[in-house]
C-alpha cells in the first residue's frame, strides 16, 4: 500500500472520530444541560433562595418585557443582564417561566405613543428619556419603558420596574444598581404570584394616623404578600373597645381588665404591628398593651412626626409655626426602647427635593426651588451593605426630624438613614419659611454656614432582647406581664414617609411620587425592605445583598487612546495572520526544497 493512500486513510479515520465526537457531544448536552460561572461575584447564578422560590411555582408566569428597540449601550446591558436572568429562572422552573421581549411603540404613531407612555405611568413603570452618552455630537434621544409585566393565572398581574434612577436620573452607577437588583426585582414579582398571606400586619389607628387614602399604595403592595387589618386601640373610644369585650359587668375595675385582656389577645394576632403618623398621644394602658405585645416578640413599625409642619399651612402668608405633638407617652416608650425621637425639624442643604414657587423673574409662571426641609435620604457608605438599604434609590423626607440612638444592653441599632454632612436642625417651636430660598439662591454665606450640624440619624433599626417600660409601674396586676423579650423596632422621624399623595378629587399617586417635580423616590421600596427583612420567611432580603461590580471603562482614557485601541483590535490580527503566513511560507520553502 502507497505511503501516500496510508496518509488518506489515517485523515478520513481522524475526520470520521471527530464528527463521531461532535455528534456524542451534542446528544449528551442536549440530555445532561450545564453551564459554568466564572465571574468572581456569580452574577450569572441564581441564589438558592430563588431557585427554590422558583421551582416551587405550580402554573405557568409569563413575562412580557418592554425594554426592547432602539436603546443606548448601556440599556443595551440592562436588556441583556434581565435576558441572561429570566433564562435562570425559566431553568430553573422547570420552563414554568416564559418571557417575550417586546417593543411597546414599535408600528405606532404619535398618538399612540402618549396613550402608552400614560398608561405605563398609571401602572407605575415611568418611561425614560434615553440619552446616548457616546454619541456625544448628536446627542441621540429616544423614550424607553425600562420595566415588565407579569401575569399568573387567572387574573393576577404586577409590574416590575428595571431601572433603578437618583433624582430621576440614571448613570452608569445607577444600571450597576439596577443589574445587581434584577434577581431580587424578578423573585419578588414571583413571590407575588405565590403568595398566602399567611402573616398579619395590624395598623394602629385611633390616634390620628394616616387614613386608608394617604396609606393606599403601600396597603396595596403589602396586601400582594401579608393580611392587612386596622387596630382600633383607642380605650377612649367606647365603639372601639365594645369590640374586644365578650361581656360587661356593673364593676368598671371588672370591665377595664375584660377590655384590656381582650385588646392584648387581639394584638398577640399580629406578626407585626404600624404606628403610622400619630397625632395624639397613647395612654398609659395602651402604651402597656403595645409594650407586652413587644414582649412576647412582637415586631413593630414606627413613624413619627414630632412637629406639626404642613405645606398646606404656608399657602397663604409663606410661613409657619411648627409646634410638637403632645406624643409624651409615645415617645417615652420608645426612649426607654433605645431611641430618643427630637422634638425638631431637619433641613438638609445638599440633599433635599424640590418645591414650585412662583418664579421672581416671569410673571404666571412656576420654577423648582430646593427645599432644605424635604432631605432626601441616599445610599450612605456605612449602610449601603445592609440588606434593607441595598439599591435603595433616595428616600424623600417631608417636615422630617432627627433620632437619637442611646446605648442599651442587649440591643443592636443599626441607623437606617442618614442626612448629608450639610445640615442645620430647629428646635420646637420652628420658624418656617420661604424666604430661606431666597438666602439660598444668592449665596447668603451667613446663612449657609449655618448648616453646620453633620450627618444625622433619621431611622433605625433595633434588635435584640427588649426590656418592659412598665416593670416599676405595671399598670394593672391583675394582667399577664412579661419583663422582657426578643424583638425587632424600626423607628422613622417622618410620618409622611410612609405617605403617598391624594389628590382633591379622591385620587391617589404610586408612593414615592412627586406630584410636584414628577420624581420617583425609593420610598415603597425601602418600607417593603423593612416589612421584608422584619417578617419575610422565604429570604428574599438576602438576594438583596448579592453585588456585582461593573468594571466601567474610562471615557476619557478612551477617547485619548482610541486610535491605538483600533489598531491593536483591528489591525493587529490581521498583521499577525499575515505574520504567520509569511513565516509558514518560509517554513514550507525550507522543508520541502529538496524533495
Amino acid at each position: 500500500m502507497s505511503k501516500k493512500r496510508t496518509h488518506r486513510i489515517k485523515s478520513l479515520i481522524d475526520l470520521t472520530i471527530v464528527i463521531a465526537i461532535v455528534v456524542i457531544a451534542n446528544l449528551l448536552s442536549a440530555q445532561y444541560y450545564t453551564k459554568f460561572d466564572l465571574t468572581k461575584e456569580k452574577r450569572y447564578t441564581l441564589s438558592e433562595t430563588s431557585k427554590k422560590l422558583a421551582k416551587s411555582v405550580n402554573d405557568y408566569i409569563y413575562i412580557k418585557v418592554y425594554l426592547n428597540g432602539e436603546l443606548s449601550s448601556k440599556f443595551k446591558q440592562l436588556k441583556n443582564a434581565t435576558l441572561d436572568m429570566l433564562t435562570n429562572f425559566r431553568e430553573a422552573s422547570g420552563n414554568k417561566i416564559e418571557y417575550e421581549f417586546i417593543d411597546p411603540f414599535a408600528g405606532k404613531d404619535n398618538k399612540e405613543k402618549q396613550q402608552i407612555l400614560q398608561d405605563f405611568e398609571q401602572k407605575g413603570i415611568p418611561p425614560y428619556d434615553d440619552v446616548d452618552d457616546e454619541d456625544i455630537e448628536s446627542q441621540k434621544r429616544n423614550l424607553i419603558i425600562p420595566g415588565a409585566e407579569v401575569f399568573y393565572g387567572t387574573g393576577k398581574s404586577f409590574v416590575i420596574n428595571l431601572l433603578k434612577t437618583e433624582l430621576g436620573q440614571a448613570n452608569e452607577e445607577n444600571i450597576n444598581q439596577s443589574i445587581e437588583n434584577l434577581e431580587y426585582e424578578i423573585a419578588h414579582a414571583i413571590r407575588k404570584c405565590k403568595a398566602d398571606q399567611s402573616k398579619r400586619i395590624g395598623f394602629i389607628i385611633g390616634h390620628g394616623e394616616l387614613n386608608e387614602l394617604q396609606l393606599y399604595d403601600l396597603k396595596k403592595e403589602l396586601g400582594s404578600f401579608y393580611r392587612l387589618d386596622n387596630l382600633n386601640i383607642d380605650l377612649r373610644d367606647s365603639a372601639a373597645i365594645a369590640l374586644y369585650a365578650d361581656k360587661f359587668t356593673e364593676n368598671d375595675e371588672e370591665n377595664a381588665k375584660i377590655i384590656l385582656s381582650g385588646l392584648q389577645n387581639r394584638i398577640n394576632q399580629y406578626d407585626a404591628i404600624v404606628v403610622a403618623k400619630p397625632r395624639v398621644d397613647l395612654t398609659r394602658e395602651e402604651a402597656f398593651l403595645i409594650d407586652q405585645y413587644m414582649m412576647q416578640g412582637g415586631k413593630s413599625l414606627w413613624f413619627i412626626d414630632a412637629l406639626q409642619a404642613e405645606m398646606d399651612s404656608m399657602s397663604k402668608t409663606g410661613r409657619m409655626v411648627a409646634v410638637d405633638y403632645p406624643l409624651e407617652n409615645l415617645r417615652e416608650l420608645l426612649f426607654h426602647y433605645g431611641v430618643r425621637v427630637n422634638v425638631d425639624l431637619l433641613q438638609d442643604l445638599r440633599r433635599c427635593n424640590d418645591i414650585a414657587l412662583r418664579d421672581p423673574y416671569s410673571a404666571n409662571s412656576y420654577r423648582n426651588f430646593p427645599w432644605v426641609y424635604f432631605p432626601v435620604f441616599t445610599a450612605h457608605p456605612t449602610l449601603s451593605k445592609h440588606p434593607i438599604n441595598r439599591n435603595i434609590e433616595g428616600v424623600w423626607s417631608q417636615f422630617g426630624g432627627t433620632i437619637k440612638i442611646l446605648n442599651k444592653d442587649n440591643i443592636k441599632a443599626t441607623p437606617l438613614l442618614i442626612s448629608s454632612d450639610l445640615t442645620k436642625i430647629s428646635n420646637a417651636p420652628a420658624l418656617v419659611e420661604f424666604s430661606i430660598i431666597d438666602k439660598i439662591r444668592m449665596n447668603d454665606r451667613t446663612f449657609l454656614a449655618t448648616f453646620n450640624s453633620g450627618p444625622q440619624v433619621a431611622g433605625v433599626l433595633l434588635e435584640g432582647t427588649f426590656k418592659t417600660a412598665f416593670a416599676r409601674r405595671n399598670v394593672r396586676s391583675d394582667l399577664p406581664f412579661i419583663e422582657s423579650g426578643k424583638g425587632s423596632i424600626i423607628v422613622i422621624a417622618d410620618g409622611d414617609i410612609a405617605r403617598n399623595h391624594v389628590s382633591s378629587q379622591g385620587g391617589y399617586l404610586e408612593l414615592g411620587k412627586d406630584f410636584i417635580t414628577g420624581r420617583f423616590f425609593g420610598n415603597k421600596k425601602f418600607l417593603l425592605n423593612c416589612f421584608d427583612y422584619l417578617l419575610d420567611d422565604s429570604g428574599l432580603i438576602e438576594i438583596r445583598s448579592k453585588e456585582i461590580i461593573l468594571r466601567l471603562l474610562d471615557k476619557e482614557k478612551v477617547k485619548e487612546e482610541r486610535t491605538y485601541w483600533q489598531f491593536f483590535n483591528l489591525g493587529f490580527p490581521v498583521l499577525l495572520i499575515l505574520l504567520f503566513g509569511v513565516v509558514n511560507a518560509l517554513l514550507r520553502r525550507r522543508k520541502y526544497a529538496h524533495t
